[in-house]
């Protein structure tokens, strides 16, 4: 009886260690699955083109083009002959237009906030922010404010404006009433050479200012210097998640900030001005015309 119930003793014992090393496998097998599923997947679709498949959606005729830039709702914004600013949908309409002839020349446009649109006139240092219809929403002086040779602008993450001021070489923080509520220092001192900023853009929690002799200067959202990117001679660039996209030579290229790795994207056309990139919708600007295409 003594050996019976040893021997059941054991058999239990045996099944119980099988059942746990079977559960343990099972449970490693779907872990080691699901981390191989999800660990070289992005939670977000990739803004970035990785094909040669383009769809050509509409050719627009824009006499004089010039400037190209794009918000997250897939519309693109160029600049024609006549300095009117138009923002084009993302089917390739043209929605709305914008004109200030009284300003002179567009220096820049920053449409990352699409319901804040800042555009720029540097002939009479003027900044004039539009809503989503390209309506005129608010205007600075910036020559009230003593900044009469501000070299590049944008909109801050909180709806403030980022300016560079080239007489004190240094990144200002302003808002719609000329207030200064932050500023750098200077920043010829902090870098030990001249800095010629030509573009801003403030985005996921960075600043990037653009100096096409000494690269890409990043400030964290205080203005406060971390490190420069070793990328020349651009006159401006787009942040697509981890990525600075940017046109140079007739060419398109991606930046990864984490990699350091610089890629060409493959284009449908050639012979292009400008290059803007959002969501799944490439707008290629030529001397007369804008091209929209899908991807």
């Amino acid at each position: 009886m003594k050996n019976w119930k040893s021997n059941i003793i054991s058999l239990l014992s045996f099944l119980l260690i099988l059942s746990v090393v079977f559960l343990c496998s099972e449970s490693y097998g779907k872990g080691y699955r699901a981390g191989t599923s999800t660990g070289n997947e992005s939670h977000q679709p990739d803004s970035v083109p990785k094909t040669r498949e383009y769809k050509l959606l509409k050719s627009l005729e824009v006499k004089g083009a010039t400037l190209l830039s794009s918000d997250k709702f897939r519309n693109g914004y160029v600049v024609n002959e006549r300095q009117e600013l138009l923002k084009v949908g993302p089917k390739g309409d043209v929605l709305f237009k914008f004109n200030n002839n009284s300003l002179g020349t567009i220096k820049s446009v920053d449409a990352n906030n699409p319901l804040k649109i800042l555009v720029y006139y540097a002939d009479y240092s003027t900044i004039v922010t539009l809503d989503n219809t390209l309506s005129q929403t608010g205007r600075v002086n910036l020559l009230e404010l003593g900044s009469n040779q501000v070299s590049a602008a944008c909109i801050a993450l909180d709806n403030n404006i980022w300016i560079f001021d080239a007489i004190l070489f240094k990144l200002r923080k302003i808002d719609g009433n000329m207030n200064v509520l932050m500023q750098s220092e200077d920043l010829n001192a902090l870098i030990g050479k001249p800095v010629h900023a030509n573009f801003l853009l403030e985005k996921d929690n960075f600043l990037y200012l653009n100096d096409p002799e000494s690269g890409i200067l990043v400030f964290d959202t205080y203005g406060t210097y971390t490190k420069t990117i070793p990328i020349y001679e651009l006159n401006s660039f787009q942040k697509v998640q981890d990525q600075l996209v940017f046109f140079k030579e007739g060419k398109l290229f991606s930046y990864h900030l984490f990699t350091f790795t610089t890629e060409e994207i493959s284009l449908p056309e050639i012979d292009c001005t400008n290059i803007a990139i959002e969501k799944d919708r490439l707008f290629i600007l030529k001397t007369n015309q804008l091209d929209v295409f899908a991807y």
